[in-house]
């Protein structure tokens, strides 16, 4: 498993065995992970699937969300606001 960008030259926080010369990983239930391990295993697996190349296309349905939400915004069903506003109103929720 790569090191993780976070934890640059240690150890990786996941226990790993060398079989016939092929790495064995075993990962503990993702509710008995750190937070440490859980970003280092979400770092991993976007390191694999985005050397995939069947991976470079999003899924279908992204495109039909994309296009209910351009209807919407063209009908007039669509509310924006401020980028700063936005972030006030997360601060807020956030307190």
């Amino acid at each position: 498993m790569p090191v993780s960008r976070r934890n640059p030259a240690k150890k990786p926080l996941l226990d790993c065995a060398i079989i016939h010369a092929m790495p064995v990983e075993t990962i503990p239930p993702i509710e008995e992970m750190t937070a440490n391990q859980k970003v280092e295993l979400m770092e991993a697996l976007w390191d694999s699937m985005s050397r995939k190349k069947e991976n470079a296309e999003p899924p279908a349905w992204h495109g039909d969300v994309l296009e209910e939400r351009r209807k919407a915004s063209e009908n007039g069903e669509t509310e924006y606001i401020d980028w700063e506003d936005a972030k006030d109103q997360i601060r807020s929720r956030l307190k």
